[in-house]
């Protein structure tokens, strides 16, 4: 636990400069952002205010210590952008070096409404044992604009399952993403981009890098409806292997 507290030590005097809100075991310990937050019935609620232009990136520190704390339920947390607004947020998952394995799971919702622009960068750090699952929903309303990145560093097995829900007419999505897989590590990477609507407009870029006995799995779906004329899609993985094993 002490390491853990320097952890905590460590990102405050970090950020003590930067808008942020640090989370423990999905509770709010602290919050200097522009953001408003929320909790109904263990979901966390982050609204990004209307006609938000901020331009500094807003950090979303998710800290885990409680081996008990989700391995059945996942944490849920849904963010909304309201209309006009602009922001780049980065999200870090740091799981606590325990005694006994960490099983998180995380369920992300984003609602981007009219004319919002987001940045979202995602990365996550813990230890061999540990095993982190995070399901990310977008869904984007007309002239929306998405851009996700994604590291799969960690040491622990990580799976990630991304929908990009492109509903009315020239949103656009757009994915980066990165896995690392080494030793005996999973690391899973699944990303769906539904265009419902016309004149949309979805990238994925996908790599995928396994050494020793890891293994690097990367998924790519595109569904285009029936009435989502004037469609531009993309889908780009590629995988490196580093050992014969």
């Amino acid at each position: 636990m002490e390491n853990f507290d320097k952890l905590v030590t460590h990102i405050e005097s970090t950020l003590k400069t930067l808008p942020f809100i640090m989370f423990l075991n999905g509770q709010c310990i602290e919050n200097t952002s522009p953001l408003l937050l929320n909790t109904t019935e263990n979901v966390l609620h982050i609204s990004i205010p209307k006609n938000t232009q901020h331009p500094q990136t807003c950090y979303l520190i998710h800290l885990f210590d409680d081996p008990k704390f989700n391995a059945e339920h996942p944490m849920v947390q849904r963010l909304y952008g309201l209309e006009n607004s602009n922001i780049t947020i980065f999200e870090a998952y740091y799981l606590h070096d325990h005694t006994a394995p960490l099983v998180v799971n995380t369920l992300t919702e984003i609602y981007l409404a009219k004319n919002t622009s987001l940045q979202h960068h995602v990365q996550c750090q813990s230890k061999a044992a540990d095993h982190l699952s995070n399901v990310l929903i977008v869904n984007q309303e007309q002239n929306s604009q998405y851009t996700g990145t994604l590291l799969q560093t960690s040491m622990g097995q990580h799976h990630n399952h991304i929908t990009l829900n492109l509903y009315e007419p020239r949103a656009i999505a757009e994915i980066h993403a990165l896995t690392l897989a080494s030793k005996a590590q999973t690391k899973t990477l699944q990303v769906l981009a539904h265009h419902h609507s016309a004149n949309c407009t979805s990238r994925t870029f996908a790599r995928g890098i396994a050494n020793d006995q890891g293994k690097s799995h990367l998924i790519g779906t595109i569904k285009v409806n029936p009435k989502a004329s004037q469609t531009d899609a993309r889908l780009n993985t590629k995988q490196l292997l580093l050992s014969e094993q």
